[in-house]
């Protein structure tokens, strides 16, 4: 163990101290070789025996093992005090005076429990060498003291003697430095904890909140902060000294409650908080939340410590909020993570069949349509704080079990840590909305196919007249040509040339009407229905027409194409083909251009009708036009046969039109590409 009076730095260096002044004051006996030169050996072997037990002393010392060192000296000097003691006469010896060297070497080398220990040692020594004495067991005879060798044994009592004075000395100094460093850390300690106390304190009283402690068991006081006062107008000794301050204080309306919640949460070991009201001194009703923390001691509560808040002012804002909230006509439902709803309107409970009570403290999502509920909670996990909000439409079941749409807006609210603590929902009923949207739906979708409709008929028709004026007027109208200019062939040979001549001139204006009746009809009946897209195909039938386009307007026109055929049915096929028609119809009307190319081609499954002029071009705003009558019957067109029509053009750049039909498309609900009589 270290030394009781040397720190161990210190003991090292007074050790060494020590070692050296035993190692030269052991040579004082080398005057003894003179004065008593027949016990040279004695002195000798002393000497020896000192340098033996010393310098092992000082190198362990120096390595840092004090403790060792400290014990092989005091050792030493027991050893080499006895074995002088006994050679010199026993208790008459000058040696024996050195055992008071040992004890005190002990003391300060090795601690008080050492010295006591040599001193032991030393006296059950002295006992020997008396009991040896009286009994003539030593065999050595007294020294003879002369003056001279009682003055070299007082000598090296002397410097062994300043040794431990020295060791003393430094064992002095050290435990006075200890005392004052002691009382100098004490101080500190104390001016410490006064400030932390009074840092507490502070910090308690600036807490806007009343602090207290009290008996697990009785709920009496035994601490409580002078906030008490402040807010409740009771000074803090009344809370102290009367056990049911607490209980007797609480509005009774709300005394049982709040007792008994505290009374079961304590018996569970749970921190616990909760809401009541509490009489203030003044009469005034203060709203409280109380955070209690328990504290146990073996298993049961032993002390209760918590904060009471004043929550008045966010009652009264809470009360107005509820109102504000209860006057919505829509659905308003705050709820935790997990689905537990805090709070609903009464448009939330007269939506689903209930009173708002019925709601409190049980989960939504059974409410929540199956097949939506992991939407549901896909869109809980998706809030953060950067993004609380998030809407999503579901449907939800009624209180009959009827299936219900509903819109909800949901706004997630965070903790300080980001933690997602509670979330507020506004929802709407948007079943009827639904139904509405429906019905446009089904109204659009029955109007697309009646328009599909309508157009095949229109088709149909236009096909049917087409071929009833080609075949009947036609062949009337050639039928008449024909005869007229027989009977004009036969007026030739006949005489009477003035009557015949006028004859031959009315003869010739009517075989022109005619011939200009017959090509009306013929352009009348490529209008309605071109012959060549029912003889040849639609690849063809664009290149005729394209043809055409170029001879009555003179815009030069390329016709590009690597098809032959186009695998189209009938409808697709003349969809495409009144695309081509109206394309072209614009460019004469609106582009003022003078070139025109035409690409046809198929690619990825599409027939695709490409065509780019060099005119003005198209603005946005006229492509997406409610006027455009022609280009949204080119998209309806296109739509109808499962494909799209795309219009780009930039001003003085041109205008570029690509319509895409599928090769299979897939027909409307309600169109056909059956023939069916015309009505």
């Amino acid at each position: 163990m270290p030394s009781a009076g040397l720190e161990q730095g210190h003991l090292a260096a007074a050790l060494e101290t020590a070692l050296r002044t035993f190692m030269v004051a052991v040579l004082l006996l080398l005057g003894a070789v003179v004065m008593v030169p027949e016990y040279t050996p004695r002195w000798l072997a002393i000497i020896a025996a000192v340098y033996v037990f010393a310098v092992p002393a000082w190198i362990a010392n120096r390595r840092g093992r004090t403790q060792l060192a400290s014990g092989i000296v005091v050792v030493a000097l027991w050893t080499l005090i006895t074995a002088s003691s006994l050679t010199a006469g026993g208790l008459l010896s000058i040696a024996c005076n050195f055992f008071a060297v040992l004890v005190l070497a002990s003391c300060l080398l090795l601690g008080a429990r050492a010295a006591v220990a040599a001193a032991i040692v030393s006296v059950v020594t002295a006992s020997a060498f008396l009991a040896a004495a009286a009994a003539g067991w030593l065999p050595w005879q007294p020294l003879p003291y002369t003056l001279p060798m009682r003055w070299l044994g007082l000598m090296l009592l002397i410097a062994m003697t300043a040794g431990l004075v020295h060791l003393a000395a430094r064992a002095i100094g050290d435990a006075l430095g200890r005392s004052r460093d002691e009382l100098a850390e004490r101080r500190r300690a104390e001016a410490a904890l006064q400030l932390a106390k009074q840092r507490s304190d502070d910090l308690i009283n600036a807490i806007d909140g009343v602090v207290w402690e009290a008996d697990a068991k009785t709920f009496a006081f035994t601490f409580v902060s002078a906030q008490a006062e402040r807010l409740l107008g009771y000074p803090c000794s009344r809370w102290l000294s009367e056990p049911t301050f607490w209980r007797d204080h609480i509005h009774p309306d709300d005394r049982d409650a709040a007792v008994s919640y505290c009374v079961n949460s304590t018996a569970k070991l749970l921190t616990h908080d909760f809401e009541y009201r509490f009489m203030a001194a003044d009469g005034r009703v203060v709203w409280l939340r109380d955070l209690v923390t328990v504290l146990a001691d073996g298993g049961a509560p032993k002390t209760l410590r918590g904060i009471m808040v004043d929550i008045t002012e966010h009652k009264r804002t809470d009360e107005l909020f509820r109102a504000v909230v209860e006057d919505q006509t829509e659905m308003i439902v705050r709820w935790k993570p997990d689905g537990t709803r805090t709070f609903v309107n009464r448009a939330y409970s007269q939506v689903f069949g209930g009173r708002p009570e019925d709601f409190i403290g049980s989960s939504f999502m059974p409410l929540v349509a199956a097949e939506y509920r992991e939407a549901v909670r896909a869109k809980i996990r998706s809030l953060t704080p950067e993004q609380p909000v998030a809407t999503g439409i579901h449907e939800s079941l009624g209180p009959n079990g009827g299936i219900r749409w509903q819109e909800w807006s949901d706004r997630g609210i965070f903790d300080v840590d980001g933690r997602l603590v509670e979330l507020q929902s506004t929802g709407r009923d948007i079943t009827e909305r639904k139904r509405a949207d429906e019905a446009l739906r089904t109204s659009a979708e029955q109007l697309r196919a009646l328009s599909a409709r309508l157009q095949s008929m229109r088709e149909e028709e236009g096909q049917r007249i087409a071929r009833e004026i080609h075949d009947e007027l036609g062949g009337a109208l050639t039928g008449l040509q024909w005869d007229l200019r027989s009977i004009d062939t036969t007026l030739s040979t006949l005489d009477q040339r003035a009557e015949l001549d006028r004859t031959r001139e009315r003869i010739s204006g009517m075989l022109e009407l005619i011939d200009s009746t017959v090509f009306t009809v013929k352009r009348i009946s490529a209008d309605l229905r071109p012959a060549l897209l029912d003889d040849v195909g639609l690849v063809a039938a664009i290149q005729w027409h394209v043809q055409q386009f170029q001879s009555r307007t003179g815009i030069v026109c390329d016709c590009e194409t690597a098809l032959e055929t186009a695998d189209l049915d009938p409808e697709p096929a003349n969809a495409v083909f009144r695309i081509c028609q109206e394309i072209l119809t614009n460019v004469l009307r609106h582009a003022e251009a003078t070139r025109v190319r035409v690409q046809i081609r198929q690619e990825d499954g599409c027939f695709v009708l490409e065509v780019d002029d060099n005119g003005r071009g198209i603005t946005e705003d006229e492509s997406r036009g409610a006027r455009s009558l022609g280009l949204l019957g080119m998209r309806e067109r296109a739509l109808l046969m499962g494909g799209d029509v795309v219009i780009r053009g930039a001003a003085g750049q041109g205008t570029t039109v690509v319509a895409r039909v599928p090769v299979a498309h897939a027909m409307i609900p309600g169109s056909t590409s059956s023939r069916s009589p015309v009505i």
